[in-house]
């Protein structure tokens, strides 16, 4: 996952949050996409659809 460091303090933010704050909008495709594009090849999600969610949620213990 890539991390961007804050303008203002030291603080490292991931860039998977960096605008999500339509994410409400958006549809399975595309958050699978996003997600995909940050992620490493070690990166557990599945393609399964039906499992798909499951697992991001598992993955950031939601």
């Amino acid at each position: 996952m890539e991390y961007r460091k804050l303008s203002k303090g030291g603080e490292m933010i991931s860039t998977l949050g960096l605008g999500m704050g339509g994410i409400h909008k958006t549809t399975p495709d595309e958050i699978e996409a996003v997600i995909r594009s940050h992620c490493t090849a070690r990166c557990p999600f599945r393609v399964d659809r039906q499992t798909r969610i499951h697992t991001i949620a598992e993955y950031f213990k939601l």
